[in-house]
């Protein structure tokens, strides 16, 4: 399916079915799924946003019954774009976000989501996910993947039972697989398959217990195994 214009007609949520996608055009700028609404996605689904660049969309509360992907474009579509999540993120599923070049992918609201938060790249294009409030990263492990970047914007934005794990190459735009400008604690740390010393860990000059090129910002993540 594809909405390309026009107001949607409808008031309440909007639920993509097992298997099912949607794309969501950006030929005209009123295009949108209301903010107001609950998204639901079943298993196998995918919703793919490709607005114009620039754009941030806004998303209501979104419910993962089952194991599903938002896109932020697709091919040459829905780069330099931004999706923001102000509603909660929740279900037993995880939430897997896959970035085009310069994608932002914005959570902004404590969710409980306990499948665990995965990013990754499907065409080698840098983009991040910025994590701006206690608890936007669910409450499983987060897996940041090939070409993808975490920003941590607020303290405990990651559960302190939960791992993170850094795969992959970074947002070059970024320069740093992991950006702390909000101290964070995790279980566990592992980078590319190898799980890491406990202590602190921050950019190379932090004095942290262990310093890392791929960490940049003014904070320090600890690890407590």
């Amino acid at each position: 399916a594809e909405y390309q214009s026009g107001d949607p007609g409808f008031a309440g949520g909007l639920i993509l079915r097992e298997g099912a996608e949607l794309s969501i055009s950006s030929k005209v700028e009123d295009v949108d799924v209301p903010g107001s609404a609950t998204l639901t996605l079943e298993k196998g689904s995918r919703l793919v946003v490709l607005a114009k660049g620039g754009r941030e969309r806004p998303f209501g509360p979104i419910q993962l019954a089952g194991p599903a992907e938002i896109w932020g474009g697709r091919s040459m579509s829905g780069h330099h774009t931004g999706l923001e999540f102000a509603g909660e993120v929740s279900g037993d599923h995880p939430l897997a976000l896959v970035g085009v070049n310069n994608n932002r992918f914005r959570l902004m609201a404590g969710n409980t989501f306990s499948g665990g938060l995965l990013a990754e790249s499907r065409q080698d294009q840098g983009f991040r996910v910025e994590a701006e409030a206690p608890g936007s990263c669910g409450t499983g492990d987060v897996h940041i993947g090939g070409f993808a970047s975490l920003i941590v914007g607020a303290e405990d934005a990651i559960d302190d039972r939960r791992d993170l794990f850094l795969t992959g190459p970074m947002d070059a735009r970024v320069k740093a697989k992991l950006v702390l400008n909000a101290k964070e604690t995790v279980r566990g740390l592992h980078i590319d398959g190898v799980r890491q010393k406990s202590g602190t860990w921050g950019r190379p000059g932090s004095k942290a217990d262990h310093e890392s090129k791929l960490i940049a910002g003014d904070r320090l993540l600890t690890v407590l195994e």
